[in-house]
């Protein structure tokens, strides 16, 4: 980050100041060891070399040297300490002293950062040179003393003491300036300045690998090339020239006979150079370019002072290049967090948050403009059934195209956001009246009716959407949206409604409902009443209708019409329909136990669309394992819409059902949308004609012709037939001559308590006695 940077230069500079001040090696060393480890709040510091080990935070005479030089041999390793546990540790070369590495050790969870192992690599440059510098003044020193004819000697050695002492001057400008946060390209102009003054050079050019061709190097900066040589030399091979092979190399190139060099850059041999020096340049360690210093002068010749004076600004480039990548790096994630702190993962869309911020301008810029904002709130329908039944990459995939259609369907000024799940909200501003928010629900509404085509299936969803004007601020506007759109799922779903004032008590009395009908499942309170269904041909019982009854403490009966759809909306059908499933069994295998010399009941059991997937056969063969049932005496029922090629196709689905060996109803037929072309194809044992369709038989009206049809489909397709919702005795007789098999209703008996029916199925009941629902078909 910018500060940790400006940190690591202020750090560095001040290590700088504190180490050139000192006199003699012994007291460098121990102070640079010292101020190493205070500036990476290390609680040991060493300066490790093959028959020397400088350290700091161990007791006196106690220090492990051969356990320091095994912990420096790595660039990061740990490192016990007595009394403090285990430490991180990072070291960095320190070429001044044999196999020298200054380390340091920090007792922390956390490893080194990229800038602390920078750092660390700099001061130990800065040391090295320093030591180097003391021990030119301790040798001047000694020759001064020893004659007197060493000085002029000793005027060189002064003379290069004041060089190095310029060096340290122009670095630390360049440090500040990197520090500051002064444009790349006026630090790197600096840098050659400063090499071309110090070294006395004509040209210097500074170059760095192309990340688009990393065998070109192009050039970032130069001093004392003309227009025309630059444009020449702006881009270079990467063996080329000197500076081509310090970064082939990765190290200092020395060309004393430049015009007689292996291979070097044709521009600036044609404009005479005659001898260059190149280093390379490092960013996170490796070698990304190389800084070239070129002369015109015959008999050139580089000291090694001057090979250390580029190297130290070659450094000093690596840090610059180094610094502009950490920043531009930060700038990049900063913006990536803002992004992702802002949109939705899946699909890019705004979330909550970015969707609660532009609700929020929006209010005050329509309370300044006198215009109208509405907030939608959308739902999916039956998509936790896509994800249970095909998994939640394929529902992913299925939202990504959901967004991408939603989003077609809005204005650009519109603002469409996931809030998690597959819930959106949509933000409509500068509306002139209510017409265009209800125009924009029914547009989302149609734009979902296509199917989904996510290879190798189609898929079709729905939507329920809640509309609302009405709220002071975001989290109002949202909430009553949201209640609205509840109200959209419990008026049939795929459709909108408009919030209104009520629904705030209604979502509250849903949610102690929902909380009371938790309890009553887990309590097991939920009873299950029996219906009667009566062969038309001989007024016999053949089976009943399992149906669940809920008994409120304090509401008394809810209908199932209430509590069904909430047990499907809040996730609740499935433990529902598998406790339904148990009852039922057990219940039939005990009244079958009551007269082992009849033909056993069958019990039939509603399945909710919900429930139809790879687990309803799993669930079925429990049901019928725990209740000692034979399969053949157990028919379940699906409405005629589960059929529909929705999510997947249930076809699956009810064969594995039929592997079991129960017998399969397609329940409220008439009123759904199963294609007939398709009721073939399905593994149905039984159709039951809807209650309405049986009400319309009055007369010899089209529904008595609609009635007779249906029956004559089942027998065609082999399936036997139950009409429900029969309450006369001539509903009864005319069922009987158009050939329906079963009949169930009030009128053949109401849904009872299991002990009520008891003696239905008592020995000789089923033979001797004719129920009710016979003498309504006689009475006909």
């Amino acid at each position: 980050m910018p500060a940790e940077t400006s940190w690591s230069t202020q750090q560095l500079i001040e290590f700088l100041a504190s180490i050139t001040a000192l006199t003699d090696e012994e007291s460098a060393i121990r102070e640079g060891v010292q101020r190493a480890a205070e500036a990476l709040e290390a609680e040991v510091g060493a300066l490790v070399g093959a028959d020397s080990v400088y350290s700091v935070g161990f007791p006196r005479d106690q220090t492990p040297e051969q356990t320091l030089r095994e912990a420096s041999a790595s660039s990061v390793a740990t490192l016990d300490i007595a009394g403090l546990g285990t430490a991180m540790t990072i070291a960095a070369p320190f070429d001044d002293l044999p196999g020298g590495r200054l380390m340091v050790a920090r007792v922390s969870d956390l490893p080194f950062l990229a800038s602390e192992a920078a750092l660390l690599r700099g001061m130990g440059r800065v040391l090295g040179l320093a030591i180097r510098s003391l021990r030119v003044l301790a040798a001047e020193r000694s020759l001064r003393r020893e004659s007197e004819q060493q000085a002029a000697e000793n005027a060189r050695l002064l003379s290069s003491l004041r060089d190095r002492q310029e060096l340290l001057e122009r670095l630390t400008r360049i440090q500040r300036s990197i520090a500051s946060r002064a444009p790349l390209e006026d630090v790197l102009a600096a840098i050659v300045a400063g090499a071309a003054e110090l070294l006395g050079d004509e040209m210097v050019g500074l170059r760095r690998i192309d990340p688009a061709d990393p065998q070109t190097l192009e050039l970032l900066a130069s001093f004392g090339l003309d227009e025309e040589l630059r444009a020449q030399c702006a881009r270079t091979g990467i063996h080329e020239g000197a500076g081509g092979r310090a970064v082939a190399l990765n190290q200092l190139v020395v060309e004393h006979d430049y015009q007689s060099a292996a291979d070097p850059a044709q521009p600036v041999a044609k404009a005479g150079v005659t001898a260059a020096m190149a280093a390379p340049v490092h960013a996170d360690g490796k070698v990304v370019g190389s800084m070239t210093v070129a002369s015109l002068q015959p008999g050139r010749v580089y000291l090694p002072v001057e090979q250390e004076i580029l190297t130290a600004f070659a450094e000093h480039t690596s840090l610059a290049l180094t610094d502009a990548r950490t920043v531009e790096e930060l700038r990049y994630a900063l913006s990536t967090a803002r992004y992702d702190a802002l949109h939705d993962g899946l699909t890019a869309l705004p979330n909550r948050a970015m969707l609660h911020a532009h609700l929020e301008k929006v209010l005050r810029r329509a309370r300044r403009q006198r215009t109208g904002v509405a907030v939608l709130f959308l739902d999916l329908d039956g998509f936790k059934h896509v994800n249970d039944s095909l998994g939640h990459t394929v529902g992913d995939r299925l939202l990504v195209a959901v967004a991408h259609r939603l989003r077609g369907c809005l204005r650009d000024e519109d603002v469409i956001a996931r809030l998690g799940g597959d819930e959106f909200a949509i933000v409509l501003s500068h509306l002139e009246d209510a017409a265009e928010a209800e125009r924009v629900a029914l547009r989302l509404i149609d734009s979902l009716r296509d199917p989904f085509s996510l290879p190798p299936r189609e898929i079709t969803i729905a939507a329920s959407i809640g509309v609302t004007a009405a709220g002071a601020g975001p989290e109002e506007l949202l909430r009553n949206a949201d209640l609205a759109m509840y109200e959209a799922k419990a008026s049939g779903k795929g459709c909108f409604r408009w919030f209104e004032a009520g629904m705030h008590a209604q979502s509250i009395a849903r949610l102690e409902l929902e909380g009371a009908l938790r309890q009553a499942l887990a309590q097991r309170d939920i009873q299950t009443h029996y219906q009667p269904i009566v062969a038309l041909h001989s007024g016999q019982v053949s089976g009943v209708e399992a149906l669940a009854r809920w008994t409120h403490p304090q509401r008394g009966d809810v209908p199932p019409s209430d509590f069904i759809p909430l047990a499907e909306t809040v996730g609740l059908i499935a433990p529902l329909g598998e406790y339904m499933l148990e009852q039922a069994c057990l219940q039939a295998r005990r009244w079958a136990d009551l007269d082992p010399a009849a033909l056993p009941p069958t019990v039939s059991v509603n399945i909710s669309p919900a429930q139809l997937g790879p687990q309803l056969a799993a669930s079925v063969s429990h049901a019928l394992d725990a209740g000692g049932l034979a399969a053949q005496n157990l028919i379940v029922e699906i409405t005629e819409t589960a059929l529909r090629p929705n999510v997947t196709d249930p076809v699956s689905y009810l064969a594995d059902l039929r592997s079991l060996g129960v017998r399969l109803s397609i329940d409220d037929f008439g009123t759904g949308y199963s294609s007939l072309s398709r009721l073939a194809d399905f593994p149905l044992d039984q159709l039951k004609i809807d209650r309405s369709l049986v009400a319309g038989m009055a007369g010899r009206g089209r529904g008595r012709a609609l009635v007779a049809g249906v029956i004559g489909l089942g027998k065609s397709l082999g399936l036997t037939v139950v009409a429900e919702g029969v309450e006369t005795a001539q509903q009864s007789a005319q069922l009987a001559r158009m050939g329906c098999d079963y009949a169930q209703g009030f009128g053949v008996g109401r849904p009872s308590p299991p002990a009520a029916l008891d003696h239905l199925f008592a020995p000789g009941s089923r033979s001797d006695v004719r129920p009710e629902s016979h003498q309504l078909a006689s009475a006909g």
